[in-house]
């Protein structure tokens, strides 16, 4: 995510801006992030999540969204693009356009260098506000790797597990959809560094 050179807009501004805009960008506590490109890995990851999500959820009461979802979090000045997002619920919109998602169980993020501290720190902080928000799942493209934080039933406290091989299987408690890393990591290379 890059800035953009306007220090600071109101949430009316982003909302009219965004609207018009063919670049996605979040905003958060008045700025304005342009949304990068993604990497061959981060696309491939993205759409074999979304494809496993939907196909599995097909014909239940159930919704996954892509990346173009914008994403409220209430308690938190910001709207957020997530790259899946999924709920089995009605859905709740901040707007009466339904471009803004209030109410996701469940959120996905594939990790990259430019994004990862965010994913993992200010952006976690806020979506753990979201009451809904049952699992967030980071999402390597660097390595076979794939955390899910999910909140207990009683809501207060998250746990945080790690799949790492081939043939784990990730049960997505939030939406009832169970899916193996090889799905998710189908076609992907992984690059080596020097």
């Amino acid at each position: 995510m890059t800035a953009l050179l306007k220090p600071e807009m109101t949430e009316e501004e982003y909302l009219a801006f965004e609207e018009e805009s063919e670049v996605r960008h979040e905003f958060v506590e008045g700025e304005i992030f342009a949304m990068s490109g993604a990497t061959e890995s981060h696309n491939l990851i993205t759409g074999n999540l979304f494809f496993q999500l939907r196909t599995a959820l097909q014909g239940r009461l159930c919704r996954v969204y892509s990346a173009d979802m914008k994403i409220r979090p209430k308690a938190a000045d910001s709207f957020r693009y997530p790259d899946v997002s999924a709920l089995c619920s009605e859905p709740e919109f901040a707007d009466d356009k339904r471009t803004t998602l209030t109410n996701p169980s469940f959120l996905a993020e594939v990790l990259s260098i430019s994004t990862e501290r965010e994913d993992r720190g200010r952006k976690f902080r806020e979506y753990i506000e979201i009451p809904s928000l049952k699992e967030y799942v980071l999402v390597s493209q660097d390595q076979m790797l794939i955390e899910v934080l999910r909140r207990d039933p009683d809501g207060g406290v998250w746990t945080h597990q790690f799949y790492r091989n081939t043939d784990d299987v990730i049960e997505f408690s939030s939406i009832g959809v169970s899916v193996t890393l090889s799905d998710l990591y189908e076609n992907v290379v992984f690059v080596k560094e020097d």
